[in-house]
């Protein structure tokens, strides 16, 4: 659609945080073709926009081996892992920039000179960090809505292939809602 309008694709940012992590968006840089220099544009989309955005972090079209992840809970040999620090925001605070922040973690003492970058670095515990971020330990479990979303591939195109695996009807979304609204009463009660 691009090259049809007279433009290129110069860069894609799949989680662009210009407005913060908690209202990332897809971004796409456009140069024009024509000879006129310096004609660049960006088309952005929230998640609640962008179909592709919407459909990936539902798990549905990740790679087989995503669901199936042998280098879970610390057994891909590897001397560090990088991670998202999920939950930053109720565990350290002070550190929530609204911009993201990594987990490094240690798995060998070879690991252990990581200390010598560029970076400022605070401890935490390995559970606190698992705490908020499951898939530091286990694979995405296989949606249910993903075999609906492959078996369309012959009679519709993405996009409402995406939002005929999505969707959630009526009675489902209220049951849901009361779910979420019950458990944070019982929250409540237990905290009280």
């Amino acid at each position: 659609l691009a090259r049809e309008q007279g433009f290129e694709i110069k860069d894609i940012r799949f989680r662009d945080k210009r407005f913060g992590w908690k209202k990332y968006s897809f971004v796409l840089f456009l140069e024009r073709l024509s000879s006129i220099k310096n004609k660049e544009i960006s088309i952005s989309s929230s998640i609640s926009e962008n179909t592709f955005l919407r459909g990936f972090l539902r798990d549905i079209y990740l790679r087989p081996s995503c669901y199936a992840c042998s280098a879970k809970a610390g057994k891909s040999g590897s001397d560090i892992t990088l991670a998202d620090y999920w939950g930053i925001q109720d565990l350290m605070p002070e550190l929530d920039d609204d911009r993201g922040i990594s987990a490094i973690i240690v798995n060998t003492k070879k690991g252990k000179k990581i200390q010598a970058i560029a970076a400022e670095l605070y401890s935490a515990s390995y559970e606190d960090i698992c705490k908020k971020n499951p898939s530091i330990l286990n694979s995405c479990k296989i949606p249910e809505y993903r075999k609906t979303f492959f078996s369309l591939k012959q009679k519709k195109g993405f996009h409402d292939r995406v939002l005929h695996a999505l969707y959630v009807p009526f009675y489902k979304q209220i049951k849901g809602k009361v779910y979420i609204f019950l458990s944070k009463i019982k929250k409540t009660f237990l905290q009280g």
